[in-house]
């Protein structure tokens, strides 16, 4: 009931918030660091058995394979180069 003074005024608080975290954290809450930070963190606290994700899994291109980030596999016939 005490609370109702306050409802018209709760968008102008969460704007402010918003802005607020705009200034402080223009990256986001989570930006890159943060993240590798709790995976490192999640790593070391709960090693894989076997069943992970990425390295782990075995799932990362191979060295000289060609394949990586933003560049697609070739498809068999295709010629690299002009």
């Amino acid at each position: 009931e005490s609370a109702r003074i306050f409802s018209g005024y709760r968008m102008i608080v969460f704007g402010g918030l918003v802005a607020l975290l705009l200034i402080f954290r223009p990256r986001g809450l989570l930006d890159e660091t943060a993240v590798h930070a709790i995976a490192a963190w999640w790593r070391n606290a709960f090693p894989s058995s076997g069943r992970g994700v990425g390295a782990e899994a075995g799932t990362e291109a191979k060295a000289g394979s060609g394949v990586g980030p933003g560049r697609p596999p070739e498809r068999s016939g295709e010629r690299s180069g002009a």
